[in-house]
């Protein structure tokens, strides 16, 4: 029988699982953009915990990269002390994927014995286990990808692996505020249009992973026009306009950059709506200023991060302040849905 308990502790094991996940985009950024992916070949999620601790450990294990794409097509020149370097940022994201997974599933043991989850939290706990599995997963699937003919991973499971993290992370935030909101509620007439506007939000950050992995970014590094016009012919040099729009990484950049200016300049005629309205709280028109700020700051940091050619702090800062964003988007949404009677 559920043990009535004060939400206080489960509230700090889910905020302290929530910090994880926004440390692990930090890591995941960095090693993406050193390239250091691809650098662990294999996959083992129980025995793989322990890094090389020897110069024959070592060696071994930079002679399996040594058989990857990557390295026979543009690490050739890689020495074992800059192998360990590309390594460290890859494990290190590996274990922090355990960590997370360790940080949601034993806590989870310990209060279902003493029956300090109720019900209706029992099962979202399972599911966010679940999806934790479910990322691991979809990592490796990921990764695998470039390690067959290109050393580059598909900018399909890219995105999907990013995606899957950061619903991962906004659901566990949803239940959060659920756990630290107790009134009544009611749905605000703003819940729908911002619903779906926080649908053309994940499709921005889609084609941010598109960006990332067809290195999108590398090319046309000027800002609003890229080079001598809007929108070059490059952008059509593929078949289809399908292929174009999923696949080639001038129009994806097109779509990337404008897209973001697009749902930024929405939102302010929205946030202007929600200010001007007096019947609206204090809390929500806190929370939409908050979203309103940290796109603005997105924004100028995905244009800063494009004409200075991709710096790996300024990108990462740009990967992080998304996951930000969405965060702040999570409670507008929810704060709409379930705004007080």
């Amino acid at each position: 029988m559920y043990k009535q308990v004060n939400n206080t502790i489960i509230i700090k094991w889910l905020i302290t699982v929530t910090l994880l996940i926004f440390v692990i985009i930090i890591i995941g950024g960095i090693t993406r953009l050193t390239g250091s992916g691809l650098s662990m070949v294999d996959w083992k999620p129980l025995m793989g915990t322990i890094p090389p601790l020897g110069y024959e450990s070592w060696l071994k294990v930079f002679s399996l990269y040594q058989s990857s794409p990557q390295y026979k097509l543009i690490n050739q020149s890689m020495t074992l002390s800059d192998f360990k370097v590309i390594f460290l940022w890859e494990y290190l994201h590996r274990m922090l994927a355990r960590l997370i997974g360790l940080a949601l599933l034993i806590p989870y043991i310990i209060f279902a014995i003493k029956n300090y989850i109720p019900k209706w939290l029992n099962k979202h706990i399972l599911i966010m286990i679940g999806l934790v599995i479910l990322q691991g997963i979809i990592g490796w699937y990921m990764v695998k990808s470039g390690l067959v003919n290109k050393p580059e991973v598909s900018h399909y499971r890219l995105a999907t692996h990013l995606v899957m993290a950061l619903l991962l992370l906004q659901y566990i935030i949803w239940i959060l505020l659920e756990l630290t909101k107790q009134h009544a509620k009611a749905m605000h007439k703003l819940a729908i249009p911002i619903c779906i506007w926080s649908l053309g939000i994940l499709l921005q950050i889609i084609y941010g992973a598109f960006t990332a992995g067809k290195k999108a970014g590398w090319g046309y590094n000027s800002y609003p026009k890229m080079g001598e016009s809007w929108l070059p012919e490059s952008a059509f040099m593929y078949p289809s306009f399908i292929s174009n729009v999923l696949d080639n990484p001038v129009m994806i950049q097109f779509i990337h950059r404008h897209l973001g200016v697009i749902l930024m300049i929405i939102f302010i005629g929205i946030w202007i709506h929600i200010i001007k309205n007096k019947n609206n709280s204090s809390l929500l028109k806190k929370v939409a200023s908050t979203v309103l700020i940290i796109l603005i700051i997105q924004v100028l940091l995905g244009i800063l991060t494009l004409i200075l050619k991709i710096p790996i702090l300024l990108a990462v800062i740009h990967q992080l302040t998304g996951a930000l964003l969405l965060t702040s988007i999570t409670c507008l949404n929810y704060f709409l849905f379930k705004q007080d009677k």
